[in-house]
Parts: C-alpha cells; sequence; structure tokens
C-alpha cells in the first residue's frame, strides 16, 4: 500500500528542475512547438511569482532560443520525471 508520509514534500506547484508540458496561450505558431517537446524549469522570475523560465533541448524554431518565459496557468503537467510526460505525450500523440 502506498502513502503519503507526513514529512514528504507534496508540491502542488513546479519547482526548478521539474519537466513541464504545456500549452502556449500567447503566441499561436509556438504552441505546436511546445505541446509536443517537454521543457525543463531552469528559473523562476522574481518580479512575477507564478511565471517561470523553461530550457528546452533544442533551439526553437523561428525563435533562434531554447528559453521561453512561462506563466503558471500556461502549464498542462509537471512532473520530477521525464519519463512520465513522455509517457503522456505518446498517449496524447496516439488519442488513447
Amino acid at each position: 500500500m502506498k502513502y503519503i508520509k507526513t514529512y514528504e514534500d507534496t508540491d502542488e506547484f513546479p519547482q526548478i528542475g521539474d519537466y513541464i508540458l504545456m500549452k502556449m496561450t500567447r503566441v499561436s505558431d509556438f504552441n505546436l512547438y511546445v505541446s509536443t517537446h517537454i521543457g525543463k524549469i531552469v528559473d523562476r522570475r522574481k518580479n512575477h511569482p507564478h511565471m517561470y523560465v523553461v530550457k528546452y533541448d533544442e533551439v526553437i524554431p523561428h525563435w533562434n532560443t531554447n528559453l521561453i518565459d512561462v506563466f503558471l496557468n500556461e502549464i498542462l503537467y509537471f512532473s520530477k520525471n521525464k519519463e512520465e510526460l513522455e509517457l503522456k505525450l505518446q498517449i496524447n500523440k496516439f488519442n488513447i
């Protein structure tokens, strides 16, 4: 039986080092890339409590960078384990 111990961390917000899947609501041509690739949170913006800096492995097409600012409400899924999100991508890809 699995249970959560009272002293374990049960974050409800993403943390630096977590992997994410997101949906970009601000730039439509950007959404196709970020909704099919996994990013990693590398920092938080100090001036905005719910904004994260996300790094992708590849340079994002037409943007010439692999770092973007992401709002909390644009993050669909986050996990410390990249394999969990890779599985989620496969499920979405085949509409399982």
